[in-house]
């Protein structure tokens, strides 16, 4: 069942405040008009009672039908006077401009509108689940929207790879520059070695020993045994992008194989990815290396600047190990400053200003990047670093494994947008509606994105401050979430309202955000008077989803406890359907108003 915080009048839609408001100023109307008719009716009746009138005939100043004698007085004692009747029907006349006054058909007209909405969104790829939310849209004033699924396809694939000083990328669009990209980087990566491992190895460990993904045989079957195994991808959608790069570069039964070394007596310990750390590992105990100080090897998987700051070393073309902040000449690839001037050749950096270099360079190209890292100790050295972190019993005391990592390579990868994305985001500014991107992506990856789907432009980006930020900075500049008592209830509220107010006009791009930075951003917004809708598909995202005015899920990809907390469910995962949603709650107000 869904359910929406804060009490009965929150609870409240727009149009049912709006109806309310009206419904109030209507009554307040027809009060005053009975009471006017009440008293005109009883001066009349007094003034012919004590004979201001020429006569009965209900003419003030000129009788029209003169009666034979006086005007009659109305004889207020006698209870069978006709003064009463008149006086009651001066009462049934007022009663009756207020029943009048009120359109009592209201509430079912806008009941019929709400199910004609709701019924004609199903077929255009939105699921009402809560009914009022199809007109709580009309009015949204703000839209928060995830990017990876949304405003993107959903489909990962691998365009560039960085590996010891190597960059390769895909030169062009075609299948055929696409293959040539992943042949050329697994010779490129085989060539290289690093003590007695090929890079390529090393990646291939790193990614699918170190995933939740996995492969699912398709044919399994297949008449002719003969046939190759067809294998497809199940899981993380990032993951699915590098697995199927390395299926190309190889063949499905090669990874297979490769991941099927991965025992359950080699593995040490894992530690899970979360939104928070932006990474995950996994502990391994190598077999041939039993006895040895490289026995134990712990691969690390996640975003490049969060995993930058645990590597203390990186591998080296020679296949050595040197430390990060060591010199090394700059590739040419690489050889652009950070204003996308190309610098001269021969140009000295560290190491990790090479991998700076590199995220910088797939960032401005809206790819995705994906570090991978590892790092080797004894058992000996395990041992103690167990005893000493309280036997890894938290996810806190297992990450101590991942410092002085060493870098070896980095992946980007590109999630196409959606073929209607620029059109949807154009209505929505038409619309009057602030379109603000939320997503987990670094921040330059985030700003070349929402430039290509037309959420902010270079000039906004220039002029405003707070156009761009990453979720971080947002949440230290408004001071997060507080928690004050109100009217003997708790409630949280954001900690500097005013500075809220002054980002909240200008934000556009929300990147390396958190559940938290969502939440913030919806309780903000609707704190300042705002309508907002949130799109979200992971369970972290519950909290946004329940709090807005109105939540969307995502039908195809998202969990089950996000389409729970969620009004409307989008069946094809699209921001181009918010549309539908828009355009059928401004029409349930068209219709109200019509009717009114």
């Amino acid at each position: 069942m869904n359910q929406k915080d804060g009490d009965d009048k929150s609870k409240m839609t727009l149009l049912q405040r709006k109806l309310d408001i009206m419904a109030g100023k209507i009554g307040n109307l027809g009060i005053a008009c009975a009471v006017l008719t009440i008293l005109a009716s009883l001066i009349r009746i007094l003034l012919e009672s004590f004979g201001g009138l020429p006569c009965g005939c209900g003419n003030m100043f000129i009788c029209k039908q003169p009666v034979e004698g006086t005007c009659v007085l109305y004889d207020f004692g006698d209870i069978n006077s006709e003064v009463y009747p008149m006086l009651l029907d001066a009462v049934i006349i007022g009663i009756t401009v207020v029943v009048v006054a009120i359109p009592e058909g209201l509430p079912l007209a806008v009941t019929i509108a709400l199910a004609f909405s709701s019924k004609k969104m199903q077929k255009l790829e939105n699921l009402v689940r809560e009914i009022k939310s199809a007109e709580t849209m009309g009015g949204a004033t703000h839209i928060c929207t995830d990017k990876t699924g949304t405003l993107t396809k959903n489909e990962m694939t691998v365009r560039a790879a960085m590996a010891i000083e190597k960059v390769i990328q895909v030169q062009g669009n075609e299948d055929v520059q696409q293959e040539a990209f992943v042949q050329e980087s697994k010779r490129s990566f085989e060539n290289l070695r690093i003590g007695t491992h090929t890079v390529w190895d090393i990646l291939m460990e790193g990614v699918l020993w170190n995933s939740s993904a996995w492969f699912d045989l398709v044919n399994k079957n297949k008449e002719n045994e003969e046939d190759p195994n067809i294998y497809t991808v199940k899981g993380n959608n990032t993951e699915q992008g590098i697995f199927n790069y390395l299926m190309s570069a190889t063949d499905g039964d090669t990874c297979v194989h490769k991941k099927e070394e991965l025992t359950e007596e080699k593995i040490q310990c894992i530690i899970p990815f979360t939104s928070k750390r932006k990474m995950g590992s996994i502990v391994v105990r190598v077999t041939d290396k039993i006895g040895t100080d490289k026995e134990i090897r712990i691969y690390t998987k996640g975003a490049p600047d969060f995993l930058l700051e645990k590597c203390s070393y990186s591998a080296t073309a020679d296949g050595t190990i040197k430390q990060m902040d060591a010199a090394t000449t700059v590739p040419t690839d690489l050889s652009v400053d950070a204003d996308g001037v190309t610098e001269t050749q021969g140009v000295i950096d560290t190491y990790a200003g090479l991998y700076r270099r590199t995220i910088k360079k797939f960032a401005s190209q809206a790819y995705r990047t994906i570090m991978v890292c590892y790092k080797d100790m004894s058992m000996r050295e395990f041992t103690q670093l167990k005893h000493r972190y309280n036997q890894f019993a938290t996810d806190e005391d297992r990450a101590k494994l991942e410092e002085g990592l060493i870098a070896v390579g980095i992946f980007g990868l590109q999630d196409p947008l959606r073929d209607t994305i620029q059109d949807s985001i154009q209505q929505c500014y038409t619309a009057g509606i602030q379109v603000i991107m939320c997503t987990g992506d670094n921040l330059d990856t985030a700003v070349a994105i929402s430039k290509e789907a037309g959420i902010v432009q270079d000039e906004e980006i220039s002029r405003n401050p707070y156009s761009c930020m990453t979720g971080k900075d947002f949440r230290n500049a408004v001071g997060g979430l507080v928690t004050i008592e109100h009217d003997g209830k708790e409630m949280k509220i954001v900690g500097d309202m005013d500075k809220f107010k002054e980002i909240k006009g200008q934000l556009k791009v929300l990147a390396r955000s958190s559940p938290t930075d969502k939440l913030i951003l919806v309780t903000g917004i609707q704190d300042s008077g705002g309508v907002v809708a949130v799109t979200g598909d992971g369970t972290n995202d519950a909290p946004a989803l329940t709090k807005s005015d109105v939540g969307f899920s995502m039908g195809v990809s998202g969990t089950d406890v996000a389409k729970m907390v969620s009004d409307i469910v989008l069946l094809d995962d699209n921001f181009s359907s918010i549309i539908v949603a828009l355009k059928y709650g401004r029409n349930v107000y068209d219709n109200v108003r019509k009717f009114i």
